[in-house]
């Protein structure tokens, strides 16, 4: 196995509940986009959030940037959703998922 290593010199968060967000970064030169389920959707909406990023990802039109999707605090119960949602819905065409900043040593 090979790894290439490239700069990351933009990285583009973009909410996951906003469709028209999402079609537009697809062609920003960006050098990542990080989809986000956490911070930028309401709680009312991440269930939407989920089905809109794996529909999205699993369209033409993306460039070459890197696609991340950043999902809820462990401490949640939204963030098993999140992975096995996206993972498994779109996760051939997911290059990474984003963490969210730990709190303490246990989380």
């Amino acid at each position: 196995m090979s790894f290439s290593f490239r700069p990351r010199r933009s990285v583009l968060a973009v909410p996951g509940s906003s469709r028209k967000m999402i079609d537009k970064a697809k062609g920003l030169p960006a050098d990542a986009l990080f989809l986000d389920l956490e911070d930028a959707v309401s709680p009312l909406a991440k269930e939407q959030a989920r089905t809109t990023i794996v529909e999205a990802l699993n369209e033409d039109g993306w460039g070459d940037q890197l696609k991340v999707v950043r999902v809820n605090d462990w401490t949640t119960d939204a963030t098993y959703l999140d992975v096995s949602t996206v993972v498994g819905g779109a996760g051939a065409h997911l290059d990474a998922i984003l963490l969210p900043r730990c709190r303490t040593q246990a989380t």
